[in-house]
């Protein structure tokens, strides 16, 4: 998958499907090995998507709720 499509297919998981597909993902990386081309390819991609995945578990509110206090 392109990184378009990988932003555009975990835009709309929710945060156990996320959760579930690290996991999967990683499963699946874990079983790669590494001694050709293509699994280093395909490695690549799991790394990014999970990457992708893992940025989009953390809320997305978190930071629009906070409030900082300016010390006087």
């Amino acid at each position: 998958m392109t990184e378009e499509k990988i932003n555009d297919w975990v835009k709309n998981l929710s945060q156990k499907d996320i959760q579930y597909y690290i996991e999967y993902i990683n499963y699946q990386k874990s079983k790669l090995c590494n001694d050709s081309f293509e699994d280093f390819m395909m490695k690549a991609e799991y790394e990014y998507t999970i990457k992708v995945l893992k940025s989009k578990l953390q809320d997305p509110y978190i930071k629009v709720n906070m409030i900082f206090i300016k010390p006087s």
